[in-house]
């Protein structure tokens, strides 16, 4: 075979056999699930959300989704199904005690490391004291958002939430990362019911107001005119009214006359405001044609444009200065 130098081949340089398929490492897939998010791949730092898959988010990097899509170029594929802030809950979870900023990931993590990294997680379940790091399946609940293991549920069964007391229903408790496909199917098909029921709870809202500002128009329309009655010809009081109301609302007799006397007094004074804009305008430098008020003077404002005759009088502060200073020289 012309084993040169005493070497001996062995089969697979001999033979091409095909090769077997690449199988992803276990341990990073877990560490991208359980300590990252799905979509920044950031660290989880509180507050932290989940979808109605299960999936784990940052709750800024949800945000920065929603109001930019193109941000992170495979988001359509990781959370096309989250359309608006509330596809999201919000997760009440339990810090770890054994947690330590030694344990904590950075930014610049890389996947190799992890092999060398004990899988710390900073939360874990306020019943059973496990970690939420994946070696465990864990729940939330999307009615109040509190995260529990998976054991809890079957040691303690109730129908109310044992860290907040909030009542809910089997269909709320949602797996977290779950990784069967007959439980993922049935959360999308969750996923597009409570869609559905949201957007049929928003067209009857937009209904209820529409029927409110429809109302209001028709009241409106059919208020009190100035006889007391409405538009349909009833009192405005409402068929219901006291009688007596009715007659409260009758004019009496001194009440319409003294509207006829302010009647005339302002047809009185409309037509003297008529007759002083058509009088003529007077000529203010003949003074005559002034009125009395404006022809008479005060003697005040005579002083003003009058020349006092009289010598002003010397006090003892001017008196001879002027004289006895010229008199030294």
């Amino acid at each position: 075979m012309g084993c040169d130098g005493g070497t001996i081949p062995k089969r697979h340089e001999l033979v091409k056999t095909a090769k077997a398929p690449e199988r992803p490492d276990a341990r990073v897939q877990l560490y991208a699930a359980w300590f990252s998010c799905a979509l920044s791949k950031r660290p989880l730092q509180q507050p932290v959300v989940a979808c109605g898959l299960g999936k784990l988010y940052n709750k800024d990097a949800v945000l920065e989704y929603l109001v930019g899509r193109g941000g992170y170029g495979d988001g359509d594929k990781i959370c096309g199904h989250i359309t608006g802030i509330k596809d999201v809950t919000t997760l009440n979870l339990t810090p770890n005690p054994a947690y330590s900023s030694v344990n904590a990931p950075t930014q610049s993590t890389i996947l190799g490391e992890t092999q060398e990294k004990p899988l710390v997680s900073p939360f874990t379940c306020p019943i059973t004291h496990r970690e939420m790091n994946g070696k465990s399946r864990f729940s939330f609940i999307q009615t109040c958002g509190c995260v529990f293991a998976e054991q809890a549920f079957k040691e303690v069964p109730s129908t109310t939430c044992l860290k907040c007391g909030k009542a809910f229903d089997a269909k709320d408790v949602v797996p977290i990362n779950s990784a069967k496909t007959e439980e993922i199917e049935k959360l999308r098909e969750r996923v597009e019911v409570l869609k559905a029921e949201r957007l049929k709870e928003a067209e009857e809202r937009k209904a209820r107001k529409k029927e409110k500002k429809a109302e209001k128009k028709r009241e409106k329309a059919g208020g009190v005119g100035a006889d007391g009655l409405t538009a349909e010809g009833g009192s405005g009081s409402g068929s219901n009214s006291d009688p007596e109301d009715g007659k409260k609302r009758k004019r009496s007799p001194q009440d319409s006359g003294d509207a006829k006397s302010k009647k005339a007094s302002f047809n009185s004074s409309s037509a003297s405001a008529r007759a002083n804009i058509n009088m003529a305008i007077p000529d203010l430098n003949d003074r005559s044609q002034l009125p009395l008020s404006m022809r008479v003077q005060s003697d005040a404002i005579k002083s003003l444009y009058t020349r006092d005759k009289q010598p002003v009088k010397e006090t003892y502060l001017t008196r001879g200065t002027f004289n006895r200073f010229a008199a030294g020289f």
